[in-house]
């Protein structure tokens, strides 16, 4: 989420570079590259090859919603494996009858409501108005060191 949110705080028309991505947001490169490539299958991420490549959005970030990035690298939004079909298309045998299974239920529909409601805007929005709360260019640009 933050290797995104990061180009969407770039509001860039230059790729960006998996390199300055990884060393803004802490996280290594080989990692920020594998999360790309799967968000640049779905469109939500462009590539550009060559000397001044990078990566930028596909899409305006008020188009891209959060679940839609977190279902790409992550896969189905549920907080239990019980939640989705096994092998087979088949569910756990104890699924009827489980009040367990009927609260993680709840609780996933919740989260991906709030998840598929919540857009890379609005992030976008809340990181710009956090660094100006705290008087710093951008939160997400700075090592967690120079952060107040």
């Amino acid at each position: 989420m933050r290797a995104v949110l990061d180009l969407a705080l770039q509001n860039s028309r230059a790729p960006v570079p998996v390199k300055e991505i990884a060393q803004r947001q802490e996280i290594s490169s080989p990692y920020v590259e594998i999360l790309l490539v799967q968000l640049r299958k779905s469109g939500i991420v462009r590539s550009v090859r060559g000397p001044k490549g990078g990566y930028l959005l596909g899409k305006a970030p008020a188009e891209v919603r959060i679940g839609d990035i977190v279902r790409v690298v992550e896969g189905p939004l549920s907080l239990t494996l019980c939640l989705e079909p096994g092998p087979e298309g088949r569910r756990c045998n104890r699924a009827p009858l489980c009040a367990t299974r009927l609260l993680w239920e709840r609780v996933s529909k919740r989260m991906a409501a709030v998840l598929d409601e919540t857009t890379l805007e609005d992030l976008r929005r809340d990181a710009l108005a956090l660094a100006q709360s705290q008087e710093v260019e951008c939160v997400d640009s700075l090592p967690r060191a120079s952060r107040k």
